[in-house]
């Protein structure tokens, strides 16, 4: 709770909206991405989503990561993409699924959603101790390495793309059509090697590396080590763009840069592959007008060649894309701007009338308008805009749990929000309740009101 009455509307209404979208699966019980359009289970919003929730409610990433596994690729299937290991796009259960008419059975056309299972499963693990899971669920982390290790290929890089009648012509978080262009506004020629997921991937290898060598994995570890040191140097050297001091959107087949202004880079900042120079250039980018609307982050700048406010990814605002952007703002010391982006976003749910944030509203300035303008078909519910405030404000606080063990980095409540409560967050077998106060000068209190087993605390500003 905070000391903003609105903003705790907001978060109460952001926990029942997911308690809403959970529904059974023949192979366990899911979260839908969201209504009326996507009332189904997917591998990507649902492993954004329990990323977001982590540290709030750990049971449902255990969910997520448990459900995600049973529908694990097993076999070659064309139709639907499936491959072994490969964690699926999205999973249909009505009669048009059933007959084959359409490939969504489940579909598993996603470049995106292995990697982010995969950091699920290290932060997890990280924060609970739960090793046992890992341990049963031990094939098939070895299965999706296997998978990305196929897809990585002669590029290093996953890609997509490029195969005659795929359901999806964009496999990435932006999936639409038109969503992945050249700086003159043409279409990126496929395979296509989206920047995020190569972030996503980095950490994946290097997070798996702690955990297979608790495992007695060793040589494992060691090969996982050395990959993600080559990917993040392959990755500056291929994806950096001097002449805009920012991540490209992509590179195409030819190795081409996608060089437009996005917000996919801000996904990168909380994954490690950027050197710390450049995700500071990545942070005050994406903080530049072009960007920051007022309301929240845009999908692509303002001036470049397909931006368009009203678009579907183009320019528009989606709450999720704020969250992992703003979780990567506070990560490189930025949370100032965070701040600034928090509000935008709260007084947008506060002009929604059922105090909801949307799947996405038009990405118009906020001096232009009186409230952010509506996009006409956006999910309301949404998961993952409505775990989007508990992402942000986790990062605000600065809150890192670990099994025997709490860390506050850097905390920063913005002054407007007032103070912070948090009980019952869960530290291995303790419960810790906290309470985080803005002082004179800015800084940021916190005060221990219960600590159920005496865990390590260990608060840093």
């Amino acid at each position: 709770t905070t000391g903003d009455t609105a903003f705790n509307a907001i978060l109460e209404r952001a926990m029942r909206d997911l308690y809403i979208l959970r529904q059974p699966t023949p192979r366990g019980t899911c979260i839908g991405a969201g209504t009326p359009w996507f009332a189904a289970a997917f591998g990507r919003d649902q492993a954004v989503t329990a990323l977001q929730m982590l540290h709030v409610q750990p049971s449902i990433a255990r969910e997520v990561i448990e459900v995600l596994a049973a529908y694990q690729g097993k076999r070659h299937d064309a139709f639907t993409e499936e491959r072994p290991g490969k964690i699926l796009h999205e999973l249909r259960l009505g009669e048009m699924a059933r007959l084959g008419e359409i490939p969504f059975k489940p579909y598993y056309g996603t470049v995106d959603a292995t990697p982010l299972w995969l950091m699920l499963v290290t932060r997890y693990v990280a924060a609970t101790g739960d090793l046992e899971l890992v341990r049963k669920l031990w094939p098939n982390v070895l299965a999706a390495l296997d998978f990305l290790d196929s897809q990585v290929g002669p590029t290093g890089y996953l890609t997509y793309g490029g195969r005659a009648g795929a359901a999806l012509a964009n496999q990435g978080w932006k999936d639409s059509g038109d969503s992945i262009m050249y700086a003159d506004g043409t279409l990126a020629r496929a395979p296509i090697a989206l920047c995020e997921p190569q972030g996503y991937l980095y950490e994946a290898w290097a997070r798996l590396v702690g955990i297979a060598s608790d495992l007695g994995e060793t040589r494992l570890a060691e090969g996982l080590a050395r990959k993600a040191k080559a990917l993040r140097i392959r990755f500056h050297n291929d994806f950096w763009m001097p002449k805009h001091e920012y991540v490209a959107l992509a590179l195409d087949r030819d190795g081409e840069q996608c060089g437009v202004v996005s917000s996919n880079p801000g996904h990168l900042l909380s994954t490690g592959i950027l050197f710390a120079s450049r995700a500071q250039l990545v942070a005050r980018k994406l903080m530049s007008p072009e960007m920051f609307c007022g309301w929240g982050i845009r999908t692509l700048a303002a001036g470049e060649a397909s931006y368009n406010p009203m678009s579907y990814h183009n320019g528009s605002v989606w709450p999720h894309d704020n969250g992992m952007v703003l979780e990567g703002l506070c990560a490189v010391g930025r949370a100032r701007d965070a701040h600034r982006v928090l509000r935008g976003l709260f007084a947008a749910a506060q002009h929604q009338p059922d105090q909801r944030l949307p799947e996405l509203f038009c990405g118009f300035d906020n001096p232009q308008t009186q409230g952010p303008i509506r996009y006409p078909v956006s999910c309301v519910p949404q998961a993952w805009a409505a775990g989007t405030m508990f992402q942000i404000l986790t990062a605000c606080l600065g809150i890192e749990v670990r099994p025997d063990k709490l860390r506050i980095v850097e905390p920063a409540v913005p002054v407007w929000l007032g103070s912070v409560k948090v009980t019952g967050l869960r530290v291995g077998k303790a419960r810790v309740d906290l309470q985080f106060d803005t002082a004179s000068g800015g800084k940021t209190e916190v005060t221990v009101l219960r600590n159920s087993k005496k865990v390590d605390i260990e608060i840093d500003h």
